[in-house]
């Protein structure tokens, strides 16, 4: 067992406001007495990304953080929301040019042989299915906007195996209410309620 928390992502290509839903859900389950904690994208505490840096390597460390962030909060919080999840960050090194490095190479069939135990742990995975409006000035999103389609797509594969964790969020109004709904009535049943 990873940890007795309950994780939740919310993944999917970027401008959907994964962010928003991950931090008004936090808000919700607390006001409704859950002990729910939040971990923020870890690609926007990257140095290797913030200087452009976007290979195998920064691709590891943004996996390696991670994990690590999801297991230190998940310690303290019987609910973990996760901003993005270990298929984002797999999805873009998906994307990243092939190796012609052994070492990348190992790097990548190392992080796909960890995700496909560890995505299994989450207790739920969901994807908005809309996109918003772009910001242009978004340093760490304006290199990859030309990819969205292509990482939805690469998203999707992944998930593939754990289609019984992925829920689809259809309805950005009614987002933050379909996953505290479905949060909450997992822990339900998770307790025996």
């Amino acid at each position: 067992c990873v940890s007795a928390a309950r994780r939740y992502a919310i993944s999917g290509r970027d401008h959907t406001g994964k962010s928003t839903i991950c931090h008004a859900v936090t808000a919700r389950l607390r006001s409704q007495g859950v002990d729910a904690d939040m971990v923020d994208e870890q690609s926007r505490r990257s140095v290797a990304l913030a200087e452009g840096r976007r290979g195998v390597s920064t691709q590891l460390d943004l996996f390696a953080r991670t994990v690590v962030v999801e297991l230190e909060v998940a310690r303290s919080s019987a609910v973990v929301v996760c901003d993005r999840s270990l298929v984002d960050i797999l999805a873009y090194t998906d994307l990243l040019p092939p190796d012609s490095d052994p070492s990348d190479l190992a790097m990548r069939r190392a992080m796909d042989a960890f995700a496909d135990h560890y995505l299994a742990t989450y207790a739920a995975i969901f994807l908005p299915a809309w996109s918003l409006e772009s910001v242009e000035d978004d340093p760490l999103r304006a290199p990859v906007r030309h990819l969205q389609d292509d990482l939805a797509a690469h998203i999707e594969r992944r998930l593939a195996p754990y289609a019984d964790r992925v829920v689809r969020l259809h309805t950005q109004a009614t987002a933050v209410d379909d996953v505290a709904a479905h949060i909450l009535a997992d822990l339900s049943g998770q307790r025996g309620l």
